[in-house]
């Protein structure tokens, strides 16, 4: 949200940027997973728009690490989404012009036991 708020942010933004981030976030995520006890939930979040920072950090983590945990579909107790969110591929996503908070993504993740 930060970048949506401020010009300079934004003039300085790249693709790049969120490759950069991405590798970042993949390794956070990757050593809460080493680090987590069987059984533990891990919430990966970001305020990022980017499907690189978002799904597709999943997506890899499933690729290398998938017999470790399994995605939690994020859903209430009637089998929807929160309100004024969207559903991704893993996770779910609010959006800034949709909702009066975010970006936000979030996912969540159950460390097998």
């Amino acid at each position: 949200r930060h970048i949506l708020k401020n010009q300079k942010e934004l003039n300085q933004w790249k693709p790049s940027r969120s490759k950069f981030l991405a590798q970042k976030q993949y390794s956070l995520l990757s050593g809460a997973l080493v680090a987590a006890k069987p059984g533990a939930r891990i919430v990966y979040s970001t305020c990022s728009l980017s499907k690189d920072e978002n799904d597709n950090v999943i997506s890899r983590l499933l690729e290398k690490k998938s017999a470790q945990f399994k995605v939690e579909t994020p859903i209430n107790a009637e089998g929807a989404v929160a309100s004024g969110a969207e559903k991704t591929e893993f996770g779910v996503q609010f959006l800034p012009d949709k909702t009066a908070m975010g970006p936000i993504y979030y996912c969540s993740l159950k460390v097998h036991g």
